[in-house]
């Protein structure tokens, strides 16, 4: 996968992936926050769910794709109301949304890599990120 800096007026450039590495998630920006139940993220994740479930515009098929899904904690909440799709660049990323969300489809790859969404078998979506 290629890793480029984003440059000024650059649409199409990558996460820097060498930064989202397994420690990510184990340590700073997920670590240092609790997950359990009734901490913010906790409810963050349940008020996300519910405006998604509120607001996203209705396809056929009803599917939902998040892009940058982390650890798969919003897809797990969705995963009964919605036919869930995650794509994120990580591969620890994508072994814990597994868990977390074990109806939903998961891909690893960058939204911007051409074709990477016909790979998700939908032909509309309803994006989160």
């Amino acid at each position: 996968m290629e890793n480029r800096e984003s440059s000024p007026g650059d649409q199409t450039a990558t996460a820097p992936a060498h930064l989202y590495k397994r420690e990510y998630f184990e340590s700073g920006n997920y670590a240092d926050r609790p997950l359990g139940r009734f901490s913010m993220y906790w409810f963050a994740r349940r008020y996300y769910a519910a405006l998604l479930r509120r607001f996203a515009p209705p396809v056929a098929d009803g599917a939902l794709l998040e892009a940058g899904c982390g650890m798969g904690h919003l897809l797990g909440l969705l995963q009964d109301d919605f036919r869930c799709s995650g794509i994120d660049l990580m591969d620890y990323a994508i072994e814990r949304t597994r868990v977390n969300a074990p109806k939903a489809r998961v891909l690893q790859g960058d939204v911007n890599q051409p074709g990477i969404l016909k790979t998700t078998n939908s032909a509309s979506w309803s994006r989160c990120t």
